[in-house]
Formats: C-alpha cells, structure tokens, sequence
C-alpha cells in the first residue's frame, strides 16, 4: 500500500559533480546512473532515486515521477546552480488520507 512520489529536481543534463561525489554514487551501488561520457560525470539523480525505491520493495507502479527539472524549467523553480546566487526555498508536505 506505500506509494512514493520524486519531485521535481535537478536532471542529468544538469547534475554536473565531481570525482568525489560520483564516486559517492558508486559506494552505494549507483554506478549505473553515472554517465562518463562528458568532461566532468553527470547523476541521473532521479534514476538513483527509482532504484533505491525499487531496492527497498516497491514495484515500478508504486513510484510516481515527474519530468521536471528544477535547473531546466527556471520560470517554475528556484535554482542556485543556475541563478549562481541565493534563491527562494521548496518544500514538499506528506500527509496521510
């Protein structure tokens, strides 16, 4: 009966880190949502979040996702890798029915 929503974050596109951070990623075996092949690794930080999920039990249909990035879509969110300064706050609510 446990359903989970990922908001809206950053992208692939976007998530540029470094070697430290990456290899966070690969620590908690999560080399598959690091992609190489560009001059700094990229996270699919939403895909990391799925398999987490998935590993903890829950099946495809209990994860809802969106497409949207809070780096890409700057008329809806805030961003402070992109705006490069202080920005405004997000904040999610979870409540039971």
């Amino acid at each position: 009966q446990l359903l989970a929503a990922i908001g809206p974050c950053i992208s692939l596109p976007h998530f540029e880190v470094g070697p430290e951070i990456s290899c966070g990623f690969e620590a908690a075996s999560l080399d598959q949502v690091i992609d190489r092949n560009r001059a700094r690794p990229h996270i699919d930080l939403p895909r990391a979040v799925q398999l987490q999920l998935h590993a903890a039990g829950l099946l495809p249909q209990q994860i809802d996702t969106t497409d949207r990035c809070s780096f890409h879509h700057e008329q809806e969110f805030f961003s402070h890798r992109r705006d490069k300064s202080p920005t405004g706050r997000m904040a999610a609510v979870i409540a039971v029915r």
